[in-house]
């Protein structure tokens, strides 16, 4: 598959004539100041996106919602990474990093601040408005975070370095949904602990702002290419499509891991440990991965040792059924560790199968068809999945819908045959 890949890359019309001029990138100390800003702010936009789904229960009650309404704000960050994808790629290709690490603060810390806020308003319908508003403005920063990697490995970082660059940045953002999978549950037992939640998320948009703030001052280099044809390139395209249906069953588990979860009697602190697990062994082996494929050059090599689909059947199967925590646990660490492995070598061969196309057009496209296929993937899955009732195992809450999870395993069967 990746011979496939690469020669018909290689074998696609010029993307470049003979004559153009070679480029060389000098790099200086001050490019890990500017990587670190553009991780912090994709942590931020991870922990932001997915906070309140490992305490699902709660904060439906707390917002006076349902879990269609708590699933819809999951969804509203793919919905708009997919509207605004393309001109996040051309203006990040034109206005440069610096760009996205303002853009970034200034979303980021504003949603944070505002859903602060929303826990100052006594009535629930008004804290449920602001959270709305809140997500819509930090989900216009996530494109520009997750698009930027390979912009700012191939402008700020020599060759030997852009593979572990790409994987660093691009990782953060699922670092980030490990933090916001992980803390929640330990912090929030009762739809009263919401508040502290959401003010402890505001104290780390401030630091990461702080943090990023040095960066953003000196953040820009330009190299300028402009094509779209791209699109043209069939090796691309297979490429695309197998990442983007990975990265659509990552989004969408990590989104329903607590609805999924308790329906067959786990608790809100097992959900958010699996989700752990899953982040934190991934970005482990990613790291290991990135290094080796930094020293060697072959990043093909390292794209074919992928057995995450395996982790992903045995999660399937198990979860079905009460009482396999330690099952689920290894099968959730071993999708992790394998999945993620390919995420910034994806992003990497993708920019250097159709160099010299801006790596905007390959990322953004790559990441932009991800997230329709998690926005049809999660709604999919509310909508066929049937209602639970009387359950004696169920810990979702009193208040909410519990459904099963086996046509949610279908589809999930499916996007890993797919991928």
């Amino acid at each position: 598959l990746q011979e496939f890949i690469m020669h018909n890359s290689e074998s696609s019309t010029p993307l470049l004539s003979s004559s153009s001029n070679t480029i060389t990138i000098k790099s200086s100390g001050f490019r890990w100041m500017v990587l670190l800003g553009l991780s912090a702010q994709n942590t931020l936009s991870g922990i932001l996106w997915i906070a309140l789904a490992p305490v699902a229960n709660h904060a439906i009650s707390y917002y006076c919602m349902t879990a269609y309404s708590l699933n819809a704000i999951n969804l509203i960050f793919p919905f708009t990474t997919v509207l605004v994808g393309l001109f996040t790629a051309a203006s990040i290709d034109i206005f440069g990093v610096r760009y996205v690490l303002g853009t970034g603060i200034l979303c980021n810390l504003t949603c944070a601040f505002l859903r602060l806020t929303s826990t100052w308003m006594t009535k629930s319908s008004s804290r449920f408005a602001l959270l709305i508003v809140a997500q819509i403005i930090a989900s216009i920063a996530q494109p520009f975070c997750l698009f930027a990697p390979t912009k700012l490995a191939l402008v700020w970082f020599p060759d030997t370095q852009r593979t572990t660059a790409t994987t660093l940045a691009s990782l953060a953002n699922s670092f980030g949904v490990l933090i916001g999978s992980a803390y929640p549950p330990l912090l929030v037992k009762q739809p009263s602990d919401i508040p502290s939640l959401e003010a402890s998320i505001f104290g780390i948009a401030v630091f990461v702002a702080l943090l990023t703030l040095p960066a953003f001052w000196r953040g820009n280099r330009f190299l300028a290419f402009h094509t779209w044809i791209v699109l043209k390139n069939r090796g691309f395209l297979l490429l695309a499509f197998g990442f983007a249906t990975g990265l659509a069953y990552f989004t969408t588990v990590s989104a329903l891991f607590q609805q999924m979860l308790c329906s067959t009697g786990y608790s809100n602190e097992f959900a958010g440990l699996c989700g752990a697990l899953m982040i934190g062994g991934g970005i482990f082996v990613a790291f290991l991965v990135s290094i080796i494929v930094g020293k060697t050059g072959s990043i093909l090599y390292g794209i074919k040792v992928v057995f995450y689909s395996l982790g992903a059947i045995g999660f399937s199967v198990t979860i079905q059924f009460p009482g396999r925590a330690m099952l689920i646990a290894f099968f959730v660490l071993w999708f992790g560790g394998f999945g993620f492995s390919i995420y910034g070598l994806s992003l990497e061969m993708a920019a250097e199968a159709t160099y010299p196309v801006p790596e905007m057009v390959t990322t953004g496209f790559m990441l932009m068809l991800s997230q329709l296929l998690s926005i049809i993937s999660i709604m999919l899955m509310q909508v066929f999945a049937p209602v639970i009732r009387d359950s004696r195992l169920q810990t979702c809450g009193p208040d909410a819908l519990v459904k099963v999870s086996h046509i949610q395993l279908q589809l999930q069967w499916f996007s890993q045959f797919v991928a």
